[in-house]
């Protein structure tokens, strides 16, 4: 089927948001979905502590433990805090056993005062500020600051014209979900060239695959020459799209780099379309029971994917939630 993009070029400019029918933050409350990892508090574990008996000679017992019994797991630690220094993990009843290891491995034992003490470290290496003033309390650590992790924590990484811009992409998914069934659409935005891609309403009663997501990630493999539904011009009250490349050997893979305005967390099935089509960015409305994009699980957290995301909730959440 040959598809008239004049034609849907026209449509699109009727479907476009000039400005925003809402008002800055007060339908948005924009946040970003994070790996657990940044997000909890990390466990403890228990490590045996020695004093060192003249301060004058930590650096040597610092030279000679690192070379002599290296403590490979906690790495992220200081080997020494004040007078004190990390001995090893903590292991039952093992306090002489380590004295006498030490001794063997050709340690001055005597440096040290002869019982040793128990204490409680952050068992990994923090990845966020908050978790590294949590674990210094116990004891002193190495950390480098991400200070782009620290602006998504914190929920800086838009101006308030961004997020005006964010909203009115979100209005063009909205309206799409207004015009189907299930009330959920979807919107496809270059953000580079600030133009929409492609959106595309729920269509469950015609296909279960056609959730809004594949019906826009459709669509946009139709401007690219492909696409495995049929696409309608004058059909706009569930599928769109705009023109955006002159043949299908131009542009980038599906949506590389694009962002997704979708009202509802994507399933396991949009998530993982979403990673096949390489976008950049997904913003969504509110959760849904089987959203894998924070509810269930975490998919664009997933370390041994080949491609990562970004995710973004609450936009527009108030709009999203009554339809």
């Amino acid at each position: 089927m040959k598809i008239s993009f004049e034609i849907m070029k026209q449509e699109t400019k009727k479907l476009k948001l000039e400005k925003p029918n809402f008002s800055g933050n007060v339908f948005s409350e924009i946040e970003c979905v994070m790996s657990d990892e940044l997000t909890k508090e990390i466990p403890l574990v228990n490590v045996f502590v020695g004093h060192i008996t003249d301060k004058k000679l930590i650096k040597d017992v610092i030279l000679d433990l690192n070379r002599l019994l290296p403590v490979l797991e906690l790495q992220h630690l200081k080997r020494v805090h004040k007078n004190k220094v990390l001995i090893c993990l903590f292991e039952e009843n093992m306090e002489k056993d380590i004295m006498l290891s030490l001794k063997q491995l050709g340690f001055n034992t005597s440096l040290l005062a002869p019982n040793l003490e128990i204490l409680q470290v952050l068992k990994y290496a923090p990845k966020t500020r908050a978790q590294f003033l949590r674990g210094n309390i116990y004891w002193p650590m190495n950390f480098h600051e991400d200070k782009y992790v620290e602006r998504l924590l914190a929920n800086t990484v838009f101006s308030s014209q961004e997020i005006k811009l964010h909203e009115k992409w979100m209005g063009a998914a909205v309206e799409a979900a207004k015009k189907s069934k299930i009330k959920s659409g979807t919107a496809i935005v270059d953000p580079v060239k600030n133009i929409l891609i492609a959106v595309g309403s729920d269509a469950r009663d015609e296909h279960p695959l056609k959730h809004s997501i594949m019906v826009a990630i459709d669509l946009v493999a139709h401007a690219q020459g492909g696409g495995a539904w049929e696409a309608h011009c004058a059909d706009f009250h569930n599928k769109k799209i705009v023109k955006n490349f002159e043949s299908k050997d131009d542009g980038p893979y599906l949506c590389t780099g694009y962002y997704i305005y979708t009202t509802h967390e994507p399933c396991i099935m949009c998530s993982m379309a979403l990673v096949h089509s390489r976008v950049k960015r997904i913003f969504y409305g509110i959760p849904s029971s089987n959203g894998a994009l924070g509810t269930l699980l975490k998919i664009h957290c997933l370390k041994n994917l080949n491609h990562h995301y970004e995710v973004f909730k609450g936009l527009l959440k108030g709009e999203v939630s009554v339809l």
